[in-house]
């Protein structure tokens, strides 16, 4: 179980908190159900105006997945894994002091066969799975991008060529 601490001011809705979360968790905004105070409110109610007595002590919430979440666990369970997958492959391309442009098109190998991995799960045409895995997707392109500019500015920034051996005037 995870703890969120939010700052929100007197006109946050129950959509507002859940798109908060959404942006968290990396889920659609659909699969959440915020509690608050034994009730579930409708996503346009005003947390402050329902249920803020004087603005005296935070609101606590309890966060919970929706049972259309639960419908779609298998294809959430895949793009889960992916994303796993790309964070590893990050953290072991980010962990190489300079990469090669071998571990650069290994990268890209591995990003692309993730993405191919995402294209093969079924959304059914649910909006909710479509933005996972479409966020899902551009992690992905973020990575590759990032991992580019890596590559760009180490050669920007590499040892400089003085002319090296039989660069000098022979005597």
């Amino acid at each position: 179980k995870s703890r969120w601490t939010l700052i929100v001011d007197n006109e946050t809705t129950a959509l507002d908190v859940k798109t908060i979360l959404s942006q968290q968790l990396t889920l659609s905004p659909d699969y959440i159900k915020l509690v608050v105070k034994g009730k579930t409110p409708r996503d346009e109610a005003v947390l402050s105006k329902a249920y803020v007595v004087d603005g005296a002590r935070p609101l606590v919430m309890m966060m919970m997945r929706t049972a259309e979440y639960h419908e779609d666990k298998t294809a959430l369970d895949a793009i889960q894994n992916v994303a796993q997958e790309v964070s590893q492959l990050e953290r072991e391309h980010m962990g190489l002091a300079a990469p090669t442009p071998k571990d650069m098109l290994a990268l890209e190998e591995m990003l692309t066969r993730c993405t191919l991995k995402l294209d093969d799960v079924e959304t059914n045409g649910k909006a909710n799975l479509r933005f996972v895995r479409k966020a899902q997707v551009k992690r992905i392109h973020s990575v590759s991008a990032k991992a580019k500019q890596r590559e760009v500015d180490r050669k920007v920034s590499g040892p400089s060529t003085d002319g090296g051996e039989g660069g000098g005037e022979e005597a």
